[in-house]
């Protein structure tokens, strides 16, 4: 099973880089008018709400599917004789 909370961090990355892009924007701190427009507070609070409502997705309805995309890529590695000699890990004695 991979870390449970994988998704959701990816979720939260991505908003974040969204949440950059705006604060730079003339919506953000580029806004010839004054210090932010009046659209800034309204986009960042829906991006902090689309954030929350797929993190709850990816928590509840995407990590099942993930793990039985791995559980199903690990049966075919299993079934074809194992990981290749690239993806072995090597044993240093010191």
């Amino acid at each position: 099973m991979p870390w449970k909370y994988t998704l959701p961090v990816s979720v939260i990355l991505l908003a974040l880089v969204a949440i950059l892009y705006v604060v730079f924007s003339p919506i953000g701190l580029a806004y010839a008018g004054g210090y932010v427009s009046p659209a800034f507070w309204p986009v960042i609070l829906g991006i902090l709400a689309v954030t929350i409502a797929l993190s709850f997705v990816a928590v509840k309805k995407w990590n099942k599917a993930y793990a039985g995309y791995l559980q199903k890529e690990n049966t075919v590695i299993e079934r074809n004789g194992g990981p290749t000699a690239e993806f072995q890990p090597t044993m240093y004695k010191y």
